[in-house]
C-alpha cells in the first residue's frame, strides 16, 4: 500500500545563519503530531505552547489543558486544535508555507516550506526521517533571539562576568552552536518506543 508524503524544510526565523532542518512526514498525520516531529527534529523539548497557521486558519495547541483558558475566550472560527487537523487537509502544494510558532515567550517562530508531495510504497521507508539540516537549536528559555545571540556572544569570551553562570545554567561546556548530526536526530525516530501520537 502506497502513503502520501510530504517533504518540508523548516528554519527558525530571524537567526543568522540559518537554523534548518529537511524532513519527511507521512500526510496523514495531524498537526499535533507534526509539532511533536519538529521538536525532535529541531532539538526543542516540548516545555511550551505552540500554534501553526496554515492558509487562512489557526492551528491550535491540542494538550490536555485548556487552551480556551489560556486565550481567556472561545476558539474561533478559523483556528481548530491541532489534534482535530490532519496535514492533507491544509497541505495541498509545492512550495506552499506554514508558520510554527513554539513557546509563546521567547517567540521562536518557524518557516515550514513545502518541498515535495509525492508518494512511496509503505514497505520501503519509515517515517519520520530528516534529510538535512544545520546548526544546533538555541537552548530552552534562552530569552529568544535576542537571549541567544547574547548567551553565544558570552560564550566566546570566557572573561565576561557572566561568563561561568550561562555555561552553567544555559549552554553546557560542550554546547556547539553549528553542531547538527542527521543520523543523531533519526536514531530517536526509529527507536521502538518512539510513537508520533
Amino acid at each position: 500500500m502506497a502513503k502520501d508524503i510530504i517533504e518540508f524544510k523548516i528554519e527558525l526565523e530571524g537567526i543568522k545563519p540559518k537554523i534548518w532542518r529537511i524532513f519527511q512526514v507521512e500526510s496523514s498525520i495531524t498537526f499535533n503530531e507534526l509539532h511533536k516531529i519538529i521538536q525532535k527534529v529541531m532539538g526543542w523539548e516540548d516545555y511550551h505552547m505552540y500554534d501553526f497557521k496554515a492558509e487562512n486558519t489557526n492551528i491550535i495547541d491540542s494538550r490536555s489543558e485548556s487552551f480556551e483558558q489560556v486565550l481567556g475566550r472561545d476558539i474561533a472560527k478559523n483556528e481548530i486544535k491541532a489534534n482535530k487537523a490532519k496535514l492533507f487537509d491544509f497541505i495541498k502544494n509545492k512550495g506552499q508555507k506554514v508558520t510554527y510558532m513554539y513557546d509563546m515567550g521567547d517567540s521562536w517562530e518557524h518557516k515550514l516550506t513545502v518541498k515535495n508531495i509525492f508518494e512511496v510504497d509503505d514497505s520501503k521507508k519509515d517515517f519520520p526521517v530528516v534529510i538535512d539540516g544545520e546548526r544546533a537549536c538555541p537552548p530552552e528559555d534562552s530569552g529568544g533571539i535576542w537571549g541567544y545571540e547574547n548567551l553565544l556572544e558570552i560564550q566566546k569570551d570566557p572573561e565576561n562576568p557572566e561568563y561561568e553562570e550561562m555555561i552553567e545554567d544555559w549552554l553546557g561546556e560542550d554546547f556547539d552552536p553549528e553542531y547538527f548530526d542527521v543520523d543523531e536526530v533519526n536514531k530517536k525516530f526509529r527507536r521502538k518506543k518512539y510513537k508520533v501520537k
